[in-house]
């Protein structure tokens, strides 16, 4: 499965305000970190974070991001825990190493899974390997289990699980109170997490993976067969999630469909991904398909994929549309595609009246239907 890689070193509180502070764990996640101080205190998790931060509402945000400095030395105070500490622990390092673009806080972070959180109720984005959390001493999330490119456990060869496998609901470990034991327990039905069965990792997607891991800790990696610098690397992965997201959403045959095939092996309008969803989104199982196309993409040298394009009939605009930011080894390579084809010279009349395309039909039903479930919890 490839190397293992370490993402933080963890920390022992020195001088604490709260005496039985727990030690940040190796690679945990803060809001992990804070679900067992909460458990060992003996006290409800939302009580906890309110005596950190009374006026912060701390459960209904995303509680890996980081902190501004005042929370931060909020924290530090009464954890015993250092700042450098604990920002190596949140997802805001990751994010500015993967892009370079600034990062809203209130909008999703490229590479870095959606909690989807309304409230007290998450609609995902917190993974886990059962078999990690049942070999720990101490059970705890990790910070890997976040980024949208992990979908595999590369140390036991298993899926990473998005959801509880008894219930099926989202993670939401904050549900927890110190009766139910340990956090390695479903916030709703009180599963043991641990029982959940293993599934194996598609071979594409887990070399992407570790491709991934491995570029972001060097700094660097091969894309197209020219070395790259990561955020570089970073973008032009995302470019591709893409063209596969328009060549699913185009329906029937289309030259961007071709061009996934040829260098793929794969159809994308087959595969069984929701669409109208953006790649930090989507389950597990659907990164698992995505991700095993755009390594495939990653690993073609160059020329074989100008090839690949003229081959199939994809013009300029449609590998690079002028609404989508084209990273510039793109620009590049797309300097070698003819700017139009024999297709596009072909125009479509406006639709006024008829039925929508099944494409539309689906994104809408799947908004409907995600918007029913949030109303339900």
């Amino acid at each position: 499965m490839g190397t293992t890689f370490s993402w933080h070193q963890g920390s022992v509180p020195v001088s604490p305000r709260w005496a039985l502070m727990p030690a940040l764990l190796p690679d945990e996640l803060i809001s992990s970190w804070l679900l067992r101080a909460a458990m060992r205190f003996g006290c409800d998790p939302k009580a906890l974070c309110q005596q950190i931060w009374p006026s912060w509402r701390f459960w209904t945000t995303d509680p890996d991001r980081g902190f501004d400095d005042e929370r931060l030395t909020s924290l530090m105070e009464a954890s015993g825990v250092s700042a450098n500490a604990l920002q190596s622990a949140s997802l805001r390092g990751i994010a500015e190493r993967v892009i370079r673009q600034p990062r809203p806080d209130k909008m999703t972070w490229a590479w870095i899974l959606t909690l989807g959180t309304r409230g007290n109720t998450r609609q995902g984005g917190l993974q886990y390997c059962p078999r990690c959390l049942g070999e720990d001493e101490t059970p705890h999330y990790r910070l890997h289990w976040r980024f949208a490119w992990h979908v595999g456990c590369q140390e036991h060869a298993c899926t990473l699980h998005d959801r509880c496998w008894q219930c099926g609901a989202p993670l939401e470990p904050h549900r927890l109170v110190p009766e139910d034991g340990d956090i390695a327990t479903c916030g709703r039905c009180k599963a043991d997490l641990r029982a959940a069965p293993s599934a194996g990792v598609i071979e594409d997607a887990i070399a992407f993976q570790h491709m991934a891991d491995h570029t972001l800790h060097t700094g660097h990696g091969m894309v197209l067969g020219e070395e790259a610098e990561a955020p570089d690397w970073f973008e032009v992965a995302h470019f591709i999630t893409g063209l596969i997201r328009n060549a699913y959403r185009s329906m029937g045959h289309n030259a961007l469909s071709d061009l996934i095939i040829e260098v793929s092996g794969l159809n994308p309008q087959s595969l069984p991904i929701q669409p109208g969803m953006s790649l930090e989104r989507l389950s597990n199982r659907d990164r698992q398909w995505v991700l095993a196309i755009i390594n495939r993409f990653m690993m073609m040298p160059r020329d074989d994929l100008v090839q690949a394009l003229r081959h199939t009939g994809v013009s300029r605009q449609a590998f690079c549309p002028k609404h989508v930011t084209t990273p510039p080894l793109i620009v590049d390579l797309a300097s070698g595609v003819p700017a139009t084809t024999k297709h596009d010279k072909t125009t479509k009349s406006p639709r006024t009246t008829g039925p929508r395309p099944r494409h539309e039909v689906v994104r809408m039903m799947n908004r409907l239907m995600r918007k029913l479930e949030r109303e339900r919890q």
